[in-house]
């Protein structure tokens, strides 16, 4: 096959991949997520089967096991979780009440300074929204029934809580048995190339994956226990939620930071613990980049900028489906065109000045200076 056929089929291959995604993103979802969970534990079955336990009893414990903590991890934080809401929304009348007391009197100069009827207007609404917090339970219900509602439709919650966990046992089972027989399909003449490429995403994709889920796991139980610690209503949701936001650079910190911070501003008003809140998050940060060196390190190689913006091109395009493969593919193609640039650098293209062996020497004695400009790959 002409190296036009090869360059032919692979975009042929890349074009039906992205179009499958495109058409069945949907039903997708639950293999995906068993595709990331299966990557993701597989290297703790192969050290307990090296440990002397079969493949499939290994496989067994660490699905049963990883699930369950999931199963048992759930059951004890949504009652705790809607308790809290339930409480905050209880309280928000007199959190608005608050507010309207402790803050505005301390923007009167601000008052004075704004025409009358916008001062009147805006301290209307702080009225109306403390007549109204006893509407403000079936308001937020019904916005998060809607979100739900145009997220995923119950089948697809349901298929993604059975499907996932079959599919990743499955994978988990077969996975070494599957990689053997990927890696006879790749062709002979570019086998050498396509193998070290495979191992650096291999890298760049276990950095990211498992480094930074378990530095997201760190700093939302970090962020959880010092909002618990301060005594916020909300402290667990909003730990919980800027933990997961870390997966994309400083943006947990960001939205944790303003959560934290407004809603200890309507708890507690203008205290120290609005100086706490915002504490725990400085010293989250801190935290982060304490650990990431050893837990990511410098495997991935992607700019931050780049981590954004492929999460949210994968969303815009393949929804959650998409979010859940940028980041794999993102890395992938960071390392081709890290390859690509390679070669670039290392051909005529780059460098068309003939090459000059390096044992040249000239009538001085010394080594030719044109010698030690050639490239490297020329030689």
């Amino acid at each position: 096959m002409s190296r036009s056929a090869r360059t032919l089929f692979w975009a042929a291959f890349i074009v039906v991949l992205i179009g499958s995604l495109w058409l069945l993103g949907g039903v997708l979802l639950p293999f995906v997520a068993g595709l990331l969970v299966a990557y993701f534990l597989d290297p703790v079955v192969d050290r307990i089967e090296r440990a002397g336990l079969g493949r499939m009893a290994s496989t067994w414990l660490v699905t049963i096991m990883f699930f369950g903590v999931i199963v048992v991890g759930i059951a004890v934080l949504a009652p705790y979780i809607q308790t809290r809401i339930s409480a905050f929304i209880d309280k928000l009348p007199d959190y608005v009440k608050a507010v309207r007391e402790e803050v505005l009197p301390q923007l009167d100069l601000l008052w004075r300074r704004l025409p009358p009827e916008v001062a009147d207007r805006i301290q209307a609404m702080f009225t109306s929204a403390e007549g109204e917090g006893s509407r403000a339970a079936g308001m937020i219900a019904d916005v998060l029934k809607g979100v739900m509602n145009s997220v995923m439709s119950i089948a697809n919650l349901v298929s993604l809580i059975l499907i996932t966990p079959v599919v990743s046992f499955y994978l988990l089972r077969d996975w070494d048995a599957m990689m053997a027989r990927i890696d006879g399909w790749v062709p002979v003449t570019g086998r050498d190339v396509v193998r070290r490429l495979a191992r650096d995403m291999d890298r760049g994709i276990a950095g990211l994956v498992r480094g930074q889920t378990l530095l997201c796991l760190i700093l939302g139980t970090w962020y959880s226990l010092g909002l618990v610690t301060i005594g916020l209503d909300l402290a667990v949701p909003v730990g919980m939620a800027a933990g997961i936001l870390s997966f994309v650079p400083f943006v947990g910190f960001i939205s944790g930071f303003a959560l934290s911070v407004g809603f200890s501003l309507l708890q507690f008003g203008t205290d120290w613990h609005v100086i706490a809140a915002g504490a725990i998050f400085l010293a989250g940060q801190g935290i982060e980049t304490l650990l990431q060196p050893p837990l990511v390190g410098n495997r991935v190689g992607l700019h931050p900028v780049w981590i954004i913006f492929a999460l949210m091109v994968g969303g815009a395009l393949f929804g959650l489906v998409g979010v859940l493969v940028a980041l794999p593919a993102a890395v992938c193609v960071a390392v081709v065109v890290r390859y690509a640039l390679e070669r670039y650098l290392a051909s005529a293209l780059y460098d068309p000045r003939p090459a000059v062996d390096a044992t040249v020497i000239d009538a001085t004695g010394s080594p030719d200076a044109c010698s030690t400009d050639a490239p490297e790959a020329g030689r």
